[in-house]
């Protein structure tokens, strides 16, 4: 059961974030702010350790 648990997060996270970090990005790189994408992207990795 927990192994199952532990397939379905990774899963969700490599799902979730192939179709919704190319869009975030995209956008955060329009802005043309450098801190905005550094913490755009330490965001995502911290979000990624907590789930």
């Amino acid at each position: 059961m927990y192994g199952a648990v532990v397939i379905t997060a990774i899963v969700a996270v490599v799902v979730i974030g192939h179709c919704l970090s190319r869009p975030l990005f995209r956008f955060v790189a329009s802005t043309g702010l450098r801190e905005a994408f550094t913490a755009t992207a330490l965001a995502l990795v911290i979000g990624i350790a907590v789930f």
